[in-house]
């Protein structure tokens, strides 16, 4: 059993969030997505964000994924998910979840092998020995972003 494990903010789930989301759902047979606290957040992104809380946030992915599964019945039986809150500390996220695959968006492209390494350096004394996850970079979706889709909707209204 292959699995997976996703993290980010997901502010506000669009097409970019969708196709990284569905490309982790089709690698492997479980997937942990772990969600951003709103605090993690506003530390990452700024004062004004996010614009959704945690479980809006949390709601949306659950909304989609049942939506998803209704179209492709396969994917809710082989692929389930758990939604899990996230403080920002990768190298604690992967040793607790220690997934075989690591997905990450288009963004983060120097990550793979700083990925690989956390994986095993700072294992507790007799714990078993986790090399670090496989690395797949998602696709994307090309001018979509939330930050785009927040800069669109200021320029509009004003």
């Amino acid at each position: 059993m292959k699995t997976g494990l996703v993290n980010g903010c997901f502010d506000l789930l669009h097409e970019g969030h969708k196709l990284m989301l569905a490309e982790a759902l089709a690698n492997c047979d479980h997937l942990t997505i772990a969600l951003n606290s709103d605090a993690s957040v506003m530390r990452l992104k700024g004062p004004t964000r996010p614009i959704q809380n945690w479980a809006n946030r949390f709601w949306a992915i659950h909304r989609w994924h049942g939506d998803l599964a209704r179209l492709k019945p396969r994917w809710e039986l082989l692929t389930p998910i758990a939604v899990i809150p996230f403080e920002g500390d990768d190298q604690k996220l992967l040793l607790q979840i220690r997934p075989q695959i690591l997905f990450k968006g288009y963004d983060h492209g120097a990550l793979p092998i700083y990925y690989r390494r956390i994986g095993w350096k700072h294992l507790p004394v007799g714990e078993p020995v986790f090399e670090g996850p496989e690395v797949h970079q998602c696709g994307r979706v090309e001018g979509v972003s939330t930050t785009k889709l927040l800069e669109r909707m200021q320029h509009e209204s004003a």
